[in-house]
Parts: structure tokens; sequence; C-alpha cells
């Protein structure tokens, strides 16, 4: 109902989904220990809860080509999450692939940055 708001229905639904999701981590060969539990809820909170009900908020104010440029930021986000804090290494693969959304992201700004100019 629109008398939730977003940012209940976004913690919640994050919530939820952690603790669906929790049970297969096992499976999935992912262990955690007690020391990381800071850091996993930190984690947790910044770049889930924070950061897109960040982004929900900015849909009001963003077209669609400038929210999908900025979308594209958070596998780099990660990654360099995930290599800075927990020391993990990077592919050449995800190092490619990374390289490839900066460029494409900057490049998008560039060639709208010059239509913009020509329309005015």
């Amino acid at each position: 109902p629109e008398s939730v708001p977003g940012y209940t229905r976004a913690f919640y639904q994050l919530m939820f989904g952690a603790l669906v999701v929790m049970p297969f981590t096992d499976m999935a060969g992912i262990q955690s220990h007690l020391h990381e539990l800071p850091w996993l809820i930190a984690i947790g909170f910044l770049h889930g809860f924070a950061a897109l009900s960040l982004i929900i908020l900015s849909l009001r104010h963003l077209q669609a080509h400038e929210y999908a440029t900025i979308s594209y930021l958070e596998p780099i986000v990660a990654t360099m999450a995930g290599y800075l804090i927990f020391s993990e290494s990077l592919s050449l693969l995800q190092f490619t692939g990374c390289s490839m959304i900066l460029i494409s992201g900057i490049l998008l700004v560039v060639t709208s940055t010059r239509r913009a100019g020509q329309k005015d």
C-alpha cells in the first residue's frame, strides 16, 4: 500500500530475501565466520539497503538512460569492495568486464553531452 514508506518496504524485502537465501549458502560452499559478521552487516546495510534506497529515490529525478548508466556501475563497486575489503583477487575476465563497463559509461556520457550541446 502507498501508506507504507519506501524505506520500510525496502528493508523488509531485503531482510526476507537474506533470510530465504541464508540456508543455501552452505550448499554453495560459502562459509563465514563470526568475526566477519560486522562486515557482512555493514555491506548488507550500505550496499543493500542504503544504496538501493537511494537508487529508488533517484528514479524520480533521472531519465531512463541516466539511471541505466549509473546502474551499470553497481557491479564495479561490488567488485572493488570485494577486492579492497576482502582481498579477493580479480580474474582477467572480471577486470576486462569492469573496464568495458567503465569505458561504455564514459562514451555514453560523452556522446550524450555532445548531442545536448548540438541541440542548444
